[in-house]
């Protein structure tokens, strides 16, 4: 009968033997998706687990900028050991020095301690995304945790080559991201060499006030990076159609156009951040300049090694 239901499209399996409803699924990001997932495992499982990394991240509304486990991170004592199972994927970390806090009946490590532990293995452009999202205060709802607090977290977890890459991504976090494509924006506009910007600028316009995503004051210059979800995430429209954000979108970047300060205006996608040396390309031709030449596997190497040391 399962399976009659999941060919009509009447259900969706989300693994073998858990199911939901396709209106539940389908309206639901990679996130919400991982999160139902530790969810329905914490139903599941006989015995209490810790939960921590991407599920940790997925319960705390820690967003990520790459895609989320097929199984659920827990921990284990280190002289445990454990196989990782079709379910979960045991950690053998340990609990020492860990923050585990009980949320809404289930154990979890702290949002802080969760950052901290992904920006150990995570890339490091990665590792900032979960740290600007862990503090991040404009993102429709308040920050699981703070700057001080990962700071303090990092401080405690000692000196291990991989809590230096913690450390370093901590570095660069900021709580003034406004989503996953900024935060990944700003990593890859030092790494093309570009200065470090002001984040969300306030610009008092004839047409009210409005606030910028990047603004490098000394070049006169605003970059934008635009996600399609301001067009579609209902937080975001409320109540206003696409088509009325689009226009209030014109408006507002013809606004700052023409203030006398702003003498250039880049806009990119979170396509472009892919293909990094077009992005280099669309910024130096609308006249921001940078330290770098044209970006190659090698010049990005050095850069990635020098902003790791810069941040540390």
């Amino acid at each position: 009968q399962l399976q009659h239901l999941v060919n009509a499209g009447a259900l969706i399996r989300v693994r073998p033997g858990e199911f939901t409803l396709p209106e539940q699924w389908s309206g639901a990001d990679t996130m919400a998706r991982h999160r139902e997932l530790v969810l329905r495992t914490a139903e599941r499982v006989a015995t209490p687990q810790v939960y921590a990394y991407h599920a940790a991240a997925a319960l705390w509304g820690i967003r990520m900028l790459r895609g989320w486990p097929p199984r659920v991170d827990v921990l284990v004592e280190r002289s445990g050991g454990g196989r990782s199972s079709g379910r979960l994927r045991r950690r053998t970390v340990g609990f020492a020095d860990r923050e585990v806090v009980d949320l809404h009946g289930l154990l979890v490590t702290s949002p802080a301690q969760t950052v901290v532990d992904l920006a150990t293995e995570l890339p490091f452009t990665d590792a900032v995304v979960a740290a600007d999202s862990a503090i991040g205060t404009l993102l429709h709802r308040p920050p699981p945790t703070t700057l001080d607090e990962l700071r303090e977290r990092v401080a405690a977890s000692g000196s291990r080559r991989r809590i230096l890459r913690a450390r370093a991504a901590i570095a660069e976090a900021s709580p003034l991201s406004g989503s996953v494509a900024e935060s990944d924006s700003r990593v890859k506009l030092l790494l093309l060499g570009f200065p470090r910007p002001e984040l969300q600028h306030r610009f008092v316009t004839a047409h009210g006030t409005f606030y910028a995503d990047f603004y490098w004051p000394s070049h006169g210059h605003v970059g934008e990076c635009d996600g399609r979800e301001k067009y579609a995430d209902p937080r975001i429209l409320g109540g206003r159609t696409p088509q009325e954000v689009f226009r209030a979108e014109k408006l507002r970047e013809h606004s700052i156009r023409a203030l006398e300060e702003v003498r250039g205006f880049s806009r990119w996608e979170p396509a472009d951040l892919v293909a990094l040396p077009r992005l280099y390309d669309r910024l130096v031709a609308d006249g921001l300049p940078s330290r770098l030449p044209r970006p190659t596997d090698a010049t990005l190497t050095q850069a990635r090694a020098a902003l790791l040391r810069v941040a540390r």
